[in-house]
This record gives structure tokens, sequence and C-alpha cells, in this order.
């Protein structure tokens, strides 16, 4: 992990979920292809192109970690776990706590995360379908894919029951595929198989994918985590000022704490070697 990118532990998982959106779009747009017209393909390939430009930031945007300190040795770290400190936190003093693994002080909401073995600031959970933590910094990112993903089964979902029923829209053509195939039943036989797979893609994305996008929706709102939702301290006043510090302000505060609780550590170390030799 390095300051500005990173690549997770789950990119196989990733790439599954990235290989499942990619198969069922070419299928939905193999199927309207000769009946719709232009601007229903395009629309989907730019949704799609949206969704996957939203996954590859939130799995190679680094998440937020809270920076290791590689110079602590334990019995140092043990004597620095007593420390009560504390750091500017939107305006208000909070606790912050001190993490074995990391050897670093982590602020408010930030939690080590066992699978990346790193402490992620604003940690909402590990997501294996974007290969990595969601956290402050690319939290943004992972809550673009998971809309992208439901505005695309929205969108495929309707034109494939627009084809299926062949509801009367103007310049749409629901005989061109038959006339290219030559034989209406081998037409019908693979325009069924092409609607039951990419309904069974709509029900997956509209099912799972779906409801988690109005779950995390709220939690912009509320500018609350997936790990923290039952705690309200950390809320900005207003849903206008909890979306623009989770989507417009999230690179300056983690830089911000960062900064905080480096000093804390550089302070205490400081105040220990004045005492006694480390």
């Amino acid at each position: 992990i390095n300051k500005l990118l990173c690549c997770g532990p789950d990119l196989n998982s990733g790439l599954l979920g990235v290989g499942l959106t990619t198969f069922f779009t070419a299928l939905f747009l193999a199927l309207v292809s000769y009946a719709a017209p232009v601007y229903v393909p395009v629309g989907g390939g730019i949704l799609w192109l949206v969704t996957m430009m939203s996954w590859l930031l939130a799995a190679t945007v680094q998440p937020g970690v809270v920076p290791r300190s590689h110079a602590v040795t334990d019995a140092v770290a043990s004597r620095l776990a007593l420390v009560q400190a504390e750091c500017t936190f939107d305006g208000k003093q909070m606790a912050v706590r001190w993490c074995y693994h990391c050897r670093a002080y982590r602020p408010p909401r930030a939690v080590h995360c066992p699978t990346c073995g790193v402490c992620v600031m604003r940690w909402d959970h590990h997501c294996p379908w974007v290969s990595q933590c969601v956290g402050q910094r690319n939290y943004p990112f992972f809550l673009a894919y998971i809309w992208g993903t439901t505005v695309l089964s929205l969108y495929v979902g309707f034109f494939t029951v627009v084809y299926a029923f062949r509801i009367p829209l103007a310049a749409w053509k629901y005989d061109a595929f038959t006339d290219e195939v030559g034989s209406a039943l081998s037409a019908n036989l693979l325009n069924a198989l092409l609607i039951v797979l990419v309904a069974i893609g709509v029900a997956v994305g509209l099912i799972c994918v779906a409801p988690l996008t109005a779950f995390h929706s709220w939690l912009v709102v509320a500018d609350q985590t997936t790990s923290q939702n039952d705690r309200t301290q950390y809320t900005r006043g207003s849903a206008q000022a909890n979306c623009s510090a989770v989507l417009c302000t999230h690179g300056q505060e983690y830089e911000d704490l960062c900064t905080q609780c480096e000093d804390i550590l550089d302070t205490e170390l400081g105040s220990m070697r004045d005492a006694e030799p480390l």
C-alpha cells in the first residue's frame, strides 16, 4: 500500500464481480442490438463504462490507511498504549487509540482491518467485491460503483421488458433479428435464452445491490458507517454537511488526522526520550 493507490488481497473476487457485470451487459447489448434504436445500446454501454470506472477507483484508491510506525519497540508500544491523547475532529476533541499491530495512534472512526492488516480511517467494511477495505478515501467511488450497478440493472431490466413484451415504442424493429437469422424458430429460441439470462442478471443486481445502495445512501446522509451505524456523535449537524464531509472533503480530513496522529506519536516519543533513553 502506498499513499495514493493500492491493490487489496481479494482481487479474484473483485474481478469476478466485474466479469459478471460485463457478461450480463454484453448479453443485453446482443439482445437489443437489432431491434432497439441506437441510443439504447449506447446508453447501456455508457452506464457500464461509468460503473467499471467507479469499480476501478474503489479497488485501487488507497482507502485511508493510518501510517505505520516501524521504529517503535514492544516495550515502548506498551507505554504508548497507556497514553491518553486527543485529536481535533470536526472541531471537537476526541480520544485517539493505540494500535499494537500498526504501532500508531489511530483517530476516531479508524478501525484495524484483520484482512488487510492495516488501520483504515472511517472504516466502513472490508469488501471482497472491490478487493479491499472501503474507507474514508475510496468510499465515494464505492458508492458510485453500487449506484452505477443499480442504475445499470434498472436500465437493462426496463429495456429487456420492452423487448420481451414487444411494447410499441418508436423506432423499435422487433422483427429485425428474425430477418437476420432467417428462421423464426431459431430467432425465438435464441431470444428466449438471452431474455432469461439477462433477467437473471437483472434480478441479482436488484435483489443484492439495490438494497445495499439504499442503505449506504442513508449512511451518507447520516454520516455513519456500516460498522458504526448506531453512533450519532460523528454527525455534522445536517444532511448537507454530512454529505459534504463524506463525499467532498474526505481527502482533506484524512490528511489532517494523519498529521495530528503522527504529531502525537512524535511528541510522546520525544517526551520518553527526554525522561530516559528508549
